[in-house]
């Protein structure tokens, strides 16, 4: 089934069915780990992009590099997050 498909259609798979249900917080962090997400995997070729999803399908389920990389990308955007509120809480406490 995966020699049929294009880079995008792979992405898009992998992103709806595997990817997206396993980033939680909020539609905002949602939002930008699965951008994240869609730049890596545009990184990878057509055959590792068909072999990640192969693997899915059979049961044995995503590489490890890839749940790092989520894991990666949500610790990320907490870490932004967080230097962005304390920067704005003390634009206010100069206030």
């Amino acid at each position: 089934m995966t020699e049929q498909l294009d880079k995008d259609s792979l992405i898009g798979l992998l992103m709806l069915g595997y990817i997206s249900p396993r980033i939680t917080g909020s539609e905002k962090k949602k939002l930008a780990v699965e951008r994240y997400m869609r730049a890596y995997l545009r990184s990878l070729t057509c055959p590792e992009l068909a072999s990640e999803l192969e693997d899915c399908e059979h049961g044995i389920g995503l590489s490890s590099a890839i749940v790092d990389t989520i894991a990666h990308a949500s610790d990320g955007y907490d870490a932004f997050m967080a230097k962005r509120n304390k920067v704005k809480s003390r634009n206010k406490a100069k206030s």
